[in-house]
């Protein structure tokens, strides 16, 4: 009987084992054995048996054992890493702490870097600038040079055309005195042509005279007194015709040394003539010779220079556009630089990094020390000295701007000096200049830059009116720096 419950309990326990097979600590169960015979236990000398009860309390408390212990070693675990997980957070943090001021000095450093670079930058263009203006004073004083030379030359020229054309005066003065004393000499030979003609006719009187005697002697021959008388008024006669014979060849030979002499005169008259002639050709075609050697030396010369001057000009305007663009890409570079800088000290003083609205969202409320900085209108106003300068100026080309510019009227006057675009496109009959200040933004400009129009036509234009002006064009730039506009006058009241 007790060895069939040794091997139940046997049994029972290795059916138990797999349950334990997993547990650190085994339980010893004692088997029930045999005792020896008087032994201290059982009446009947053998050691007591393990109950179900007995070894269920006995599995139990071990159970409880091994929980209490499990948990005391997950509570120390957990302690553990949390004091781990603490320490790991406070070094993280200083580490962050440390970089953050790190950083900050390092961005502190860059900036400080940074702004010293742009303003080593702006010092550079500045110096260029000067010594741009300084070439700019060279050519304009080569210029200057060039033109008094070119002055100088056309007033010689004008002084010898001046002496020229005295000559030439001189010439026709006495080429008139030549034709007054030839006008002359054929008045003297129409006189002396009408004196022969009156003795041809007194000699013609004088020969029907004659005649007439004769016939007078023949009818009164045998009348001695009236034959004395005929001889007598033949004798009268034959001594009158002697007389005007003799006076006629005094006559004929007058005339004829006053044709040898008006032959000789026209003689001498024709050679001085054919001489001056020929000298005045010879002069003219040596001064026309001359004129055009020195109109292709001229022209020669000039075609040089121009294609110097425009080379020169090309090399300047590549160089303007090249500087322009240079510095065109700067001041974005610059305006950029400049607001990461702003930002990074906004940043760096603890300010909101402006972010762009969503569709919907409401523009947070400036801070109250900003308003009235931000109210100021921003200075976009760059001086030009020069027309090279007003050039640099990224607007300074001709075009038509599409915006409406809302101006708000300061005053009228009928000029302004400034520097013109080339081929602005502008009326030549504009004669008003409306100067104001911008109400909102225009062409690039922000409200309350001041601005020029020049207007074919006032219209409106009153100091105070507010007035929205369209189909302007660029115009040009003052030497202030205000730009100017133009367009003919139209504008509509703003509201």
């Amino acid at each position: 009987m007790k060895n069939h419950v040794a091997a139940v309990f046997a049994s029972a326990l290795v059916l138990a084992a797999p349950a334990f097979a997993q547990d650190d600590t085994e339980v010893e169960l004692q088997l029930p054995q045999k005792t020896a015979p008087g032994a201290a236990g059982d009446a009947s000398g053998a050691r007591k048996a393990i109950t179900p009860e007995a070894r269920k309390a006995a599995i139990k408390a071990e159970e409880e054992r091994k929980k209490a212990e499990a948990a005391a070693k997950k509570k120390a675990e957990e302690e553990e890493k949390a004091r781990l997980a603490a320490e790991a957070e406070a070094k993280r943090q200083a580490d962050a702490e440390a970089k953050a001021k790190a950083d900050a000095a390092e961005k502190e450093r860059q900036a400080a870097e940074r702004l010293k670079k742009a303003e080593d930058e702006k010092k550079r263009l500045a110096e260029e600038a000067v010594k741009q203006k300084a070439e700019e004073k060279r050519l304009a004083e080569e210029k200057k040079k060039l033109d008094e030379a070119e002055k100088k030359r056309l007033a010689e020229e004008e002084k010898k055309q001046a002496a020229e054309q005295k000559k030439l005066a001189e010439e026709k003065r006495q080429a008139d005195e030549l034709a007054k004393r030839q006008a002359a000499v054929a008045e003297r030979e129409a006189a002396i042509a009408q004196q022969r003609a009156e003795l041809e006719a007194k000699k013609k009187a004088l020969e029907e005279a004659k005649a007439k005697l004769e016939a007078d002697k023949a009818s009164r021959a045998a009348d001695a007194k009236t034959a004395a008388e005929a001889a007598q008024q033949e004798a009268a006669g034959n001594a009158a015709k002697a007389a005007d014979e003799k006076k006629l060849k005094a006559m004929e030979k007058e005339l004829a040394l006053q044709k040898a002499k008006q032959e000789a005169e026209e003689k001498r008259i024709a050679k001085e003539t054919e001489a001056r002639r020929v000298a005045e050709e010879k002069r003219a075609a040596a001064q026309q010779a001359k004129a055009d050697a020195e109109a292709k030396k001229a022209a020669a010369e000039e075609a040089k220079r121009a294609a110097a001057e425009e080379k020169r000009l090309a090399a300047e305007e590549k160089k303007r556009s090249e500087a322009v663009a240079k510095m065109s890409a700067e001041a974005k570079r610059l305006d950029a630089e400049a607001k990461r800088v702003e930002e990074e000290a906004r940043k760096l003083a603890g300010e909101p990094v402006r972010k762009p609205l969503k569709p919907g969202e409401v523009p947070p409320a400036p801070a109250p020390a900003r308003v009235a900085e931000a109210a100021k209108p921003v200075a976009t106003l760059r001086p030009a000295t020069t027309r090279d300068e007003a050039m640099a100026d990224p607007r300074f080309v001709s075009g038509e701007v599409t915006e409406v510019a809302q101006l708000k009227v300061a005053e009228l006057a009928s000029g302004y000096p400034y520097y013109g675009i080339d081929s602005n496109g502008c009326s030549t009959t504009g004669k008003t200049y409306v100067t104001g200040t911008l109400l909102k933004a225009f062409d690039t400009m922000p409200a309350g830059t001041r601005v020029v129009l020049r207007l074919d036509q006032p219209g409106q234009a009153k100091a105070g009116a507010q007035l929205a002006f369209n189909g302007l064009k660029r115009a040009g730039k003052g030497k202030d720096g205000t730009f100017v506009y133009c367009g003919k006058g139209a504008a509509t009241p703003v509201r």
